[in-house]
């Protein structure tokens, strides 16, 4: 499995608890969202940050009030094809969100402060 990172910084607009801004994150990668660490940057406790795919833009991981610099390793209970959980046990890469293409980094909630949030992206690419 090779692992890729991409990264991205928000500097918010707007006034404390109710800046937003959003950011690419650059290049473009398929494969698996492994794991994301969040740098926040003195904001508020009650920022939310969302990553989403670029098409369709569908929010792959969230992190809401939150101001703690951390590691998050997002994963999905899989369904079957009726939408029920599956019973048996399922290896974690089948639980990682698929990634296709640049992803986005919104940011809620927060303080208008330059770099509020940095996000760096785990990417367990497809070989």
């Amino acid at each position: 499995m090779a692992m890729k990172m991409v990264s991205a910084a928000v500097t918010p607009a707007g006034t404390t608890g109710a800046a937003d801004g959003t950011a690419v994150m650059t290049p473009a990668h398929n494969g698996k969202l492994y794991a994301v660490y969040l740098d926040y940057a003195s904001v508020t406790s009650v920022t939310n940050v969302e990553i989403r795919l670029g098409t369709p833009a569908v929010s792959i991981f969230t992190k809401n009030d939150n101001a703690t610099d951390g590691w998050w390793f997002p994963r999905f209970k899989p369904r079957s094809n009726t939408c029920a959980p599956w019973t048996s046990e399922v290896a974690a890469d089948g639980q990682m969100p698929p990634v296709f293409g640049q992803l986005t980094l919104a940011v809620t909630s927060s303080t208008p402060a330059t770099n509020a949030v940095t996000a760096y992206a785990f990417i367990a690419e497809a070989e």
